[in-house]
Formats: structure tokens, C-alpha cells, sequence
């Protein structure tokens, strides 16, 4: 049964509740029965006759969104880390949920506490290194610096690791080095990886400015 059959039973029942109060204090019975069957008819088919031609509105039941759909994803991981506080799982999911949304001060909290589980994890160290980079546009902090080299130490091939590095490299006009970074990248991705043409244009854009091109 659909909500909106309940909203039609509701007004029923208000329809009969507003009959019965005048019928018990009043003399005029017949006066108010009579209203009321009006009412007790009207309404209900009128609100029948609606749904049959409009169908239900979807703004009474609709599908889920996609913020619907998130806020659903992060109830239940808060459900999850409740019973389970050192899950470093749960807590890396929880990071990303947030960060998706640009809560950076929270996606922030739950990755540093991810990578107090697992202080040794390179994505982890990503993560967290990516989530200052955005929180600070402008200003890289020299942690997210310090995360992305200690991932690069332990995972020499992380992609993301070594496109951020990149990037940094670039917004701090070190072209040479940002050239460099996103060359490594290349050398980890298949020749025909559809992401090798957007690093190859920002690797000629940095060699544009050092006039190479």
C-alpha cells in the first residue's frame, strides 16, 4: 500500500472525526449528517479521482537520490564503526563518503584516524595527503608533501601518489619536476589506458612553460 492511500485514509478519518464531535454536542443531528455524508463522499473520491488521473506524486513517493543514497551509505558505516571503532576499513569508507561531498574537515578526521590503525598504509596516505590538498586550495601543506613521499617509498607505482605529486610540482611552477612525476605515471599505465591523454597534454602543457614546445 502506497503512502498516498494512507493520506486518503486520513482524510477519511479526519473527514468522520469532524462529523462525530458536532453529533455528539449538538441537537441539529440531522443538519450535520447530512453534511457529512457530502463530505464523506467528496473527498475521497475526489482524492481517488486524482490519483487515477495524475498517478501518485512522485514527491510523496519518489526514488531514492543520490544524496539519499549517501546519507543511507553513511548511517550505515557509523552504524558499523559503533560496534567496530578500529575497523580501518570502515573509517577509509567513511573518509571518501565525505570527501565526495567536500567535507573535507570531516573526511580528514576519519582518514587520520585510518591511518592511526594502519600508519604503514600507502592509499590511506594518499587519501589523507589528496583531502589536505583540496581543504587548502592555494597553500599545500607540507604534510600532504611528507604523506605523498612516504606512499611513494612504500609504492613506488602509486598512480594517484605520483599525479598529486605532479600537480603540486606544477601549482609551484617546478615544471621539470612535474614533468617527471607524470612521466612515472605514464610508465605505469597500459599503452591503451584513455587516462594517458590527459597526462601526456598536462606534460606538454609543462613543457610549454619552460618553453620546450
Amino acid at each position: 500500500m502506497t503512502l498516498f492511500v494512507f493520506v486518503t485514509l486520513a482524510a477519511i478519518a479526519i473527514a468522520l472525526f469532524s462529523i462525530l464531535i458536532p453529533l455528539w454536542q449538538q441537537q441539529e443531528r440531522d443538519r450535520y449528517l447530512l453534511a457529512g455524508v457530502f463530505v464523506l463522499i467528496l473527498i475521497p473520491m475526489g482524492l481517488i479521482a486524482l490519483y487515477a488521473t495524475v498517478g501518485e506524486p512522485q514527491a510523496i513517493d519518489r526514488d531514492d537520490t543520490p544524496s539519499d543514497q549517501l546519507r543511507g551509505q553513511l548511517i550505515t558505516i557509523a552504524n558499523q564503526l559503533e560496534r567496530n571503532p578500529d575497523n580501518q576499513a570502515n573509517w577509509m569508507a567513511l573518509g571518501s563518503a565525505y570527501k565526495n561531498i567536500e567535507s573535507f574537515s570531516s573526511a580528514e578526521h576519519a582518514f587520520r584516524r585510518a591511518l592511526y590503525l594502519n600508519p604503514e598504509d600507502a592509499l590511506t596516505q594518499v587519501e589523507l595527503a589528496e583531502t589536505l590538498i583540496f581543504a587548502n586550495v592555494g597553500q599545500t601543506p607540507e604534510e600532504a608533501i611528507l604523506l605523498l613521499e612516504q606512499a611513494l617509498a612504500t609504492e613506488p607505482a602509486n598512480q594517484k601518489a605520483l599525479w598529486l605529486k605532479g600537480v603540486i610540482a606544477f601549482s609551484n611552477k617546478q615544471y621539470t619536476d612535474a614533468i617527471g612525476q607524470w612521466q612515472q605515471l605514464l610508465a605505469t599505465l597500459p599503452a591503451e589506458a584513455p587516462v594517458r591523454t590527459s597526462i601526456e597534454r598536462q606534460i606538454n602543457l609543462a613543457r610549454q612553460q619552460l618553453g620546450e614546445v
